[in-house]
């Protein structure tokens, strides 16, 4: 499954941090054992249920996320230091 911001939007777990002085991003990859469905944050990566393909395309996902975090974080820090 090609990886949109839609997609990555929807997927994307963000959260301020307990004392709000920051945010945390949570990506969670699970692999099944019994079919090799690997799913990120709860939504499958591939149908084929291909070990090494769900892996890969929960990598993409994450390097994904990790830009629209800097992204949320970087529009987050503009926010504190306006007056």
């Amino acid at each position: 499954m090609p990886v949109t911001i839609d997609g990555v939007r929807k997927l994307l777990d963000v959260q301020p941090t307990r004392d709000d002085k920051g945010l945390t991003l949570t990506v969670k990859v699970t692999v099944y054992d019994k079919d090799n469905l690997v799913t990120l944050n709860g939504r499958p990566m591939r149908k084929e249920h291909d070990l090494a393909l769900g892996l890969l395309a929960a990598s993409e996902h994450t390097a994904a996320h990790l830009g629209e975090f800097y992204r949320l974080v970087e529009e987050r820090r503009l926010q504190l230091r306006r007056p």
